[in-house]
């Protein structure tokens, strides 16, 4: 009897089935009789799509050996797996996964390579540009065709450009923004929804310094967020001052006593500052004249105090008459003089 072995395929197709051990060789598709279908050591089975059995003899001229049973296995091929091509924005690594199998196997190219990873998911090395990767599902003795799947490196917009605004006192701000992608506002560093969307954003009113975050957004992708504060800068109070006079005509001077700056008008608003200084001496005055002066501490300045520079009318000289009396005792003297409040 001949020597031949078993062979196997995945999938639909032809099996060479080879014998050895004799000179020449006769192979069936029974056990006894039949048709010869082939004469020679090596026999190309017809197509098969299901497993089958082929028998072999040796002939030697006259007589036919026993025949061997040699078996064509057919292995059923797995389905091809399914999968999503997957994206993430800007660097770094993607989790694809697949369904199918049994199993399912990951490689970096269409054919041939060794598996990069065995399961149905698989996360990429850290990418920065997009990577085709291929899967495949197998079984004990066959694997499925591999199928494409990309990792896709979406471009992040640039961080939009902007800056801190301050205001003196309570108060809302508004804020702009330039970017080549729309713009969206956010309270907070990381998630949250946006609070507005546009170039500018005017906040609410506010009492304290808050922080705001900026981000560009293309419509697939958000850039990194940067931060731009809101500064509520403290008022100085109205500078504490006293009205001053002089009896008659002339100069009056005031006299504040602080740390800032000061600058005194002669308005209430608006005007130009006549001096800076915590001490203002007026021009000389005939009547009493209203002065303004306003605290400014950094970039904020407080409300104008109004101060009276009082030009007061001079008393007459008091009449007096001399007193006399006889001998050792006291005097009363009297003296009078029209407006006068005491005398000295």
């Amino acid at each position: 009897m001949p020597v031949a072995s078993d062979q196997s395929r995945c999938g639909s197709g032809t099996l060479i089935l080879t014998a050895s051990g004799g000179t020449t060789y006769r192979w069936y598709q029974n056990a006894t009789g039949g048709a010869i279908l082939f004469t020679g050591s090596s026999f190309t089975t017809p197509i098969l799509t299901a497993t089958d059995s082929f028998y072999v003899a040796n002939f030697d001229g006259t007589n036919e050996s026993l025949r061997t049973k040699v078996r064509a296995f057919v292995h059923a091929i797995p389905n091809a797996p399914v999968a999503q091509d997957v994206s993430r924005c800007g660097p770094g690594t993607v989790t694809l996964s697949a369904t199918g199998g049994p199993s399912l196997r990951w490689f970096a190219a269409a054919s041939g390579g060794g598996a990069l990873f065995t399961g149905a998911s698989f996360t990429t090395p850290s990418l920065n540009t997009n990577t085709t990767y291929y899967v495949e599902a197998f079984n004990t003795n066959c694997n499925s065709a591999r199928i494409p799947v990309q990792a896709i490196i979406d471009a992040l917009p640039a961080v939009p450009v902007s800056q801190n605004e301050s205001r003196c006192g309570s108060g809302s701000l508004t804020f702009t923004a330039n970017a080549a992608n729309p713009v969206e506002w956010f309270a907070a560093p990381t998630g949250g929804s946006p609070i507005n969307t546009g170039a500018s954003f005017t906040t609410p009113i506010l009492n304290n310094n808050t922080s705001y975050y900026i981000a560009a957004n293309n419509g697939t992708c958000s850039s990194a967020r940067i931060q731009v504060d809101a500064i509520i800068e403290p008022v100085p109070a109205a500078p504490p001052v006293a009205d001053e006079g002089n009896c008659g005509p002339g100069t009056v001077t005031f006299n504040i006593s602080g740390s800032l700056i000061y600058e005194w008008y002669d308005v209430s608003s608006g005007g130009v500052s006549l001096h800076t200084g915590s001490s203002f001496t007026t021009p000389q005055l005939t009547t009493t004249t209203t002065y303004y002066v306003q605290a400014i501490d950094g970039n904020c300045i407080s409300p104008r105090t109004a101060v009276d520079a009082l030009i007061l009318s001079a008393l007459p000289d008091p009449v007096a008459n001399d007193v006399n009396r006889c001998g050792d005792g006291t005097l009363i003297l009297t003296a009078t003089a029209p407006g006068a409040d005491g005398y000295n």
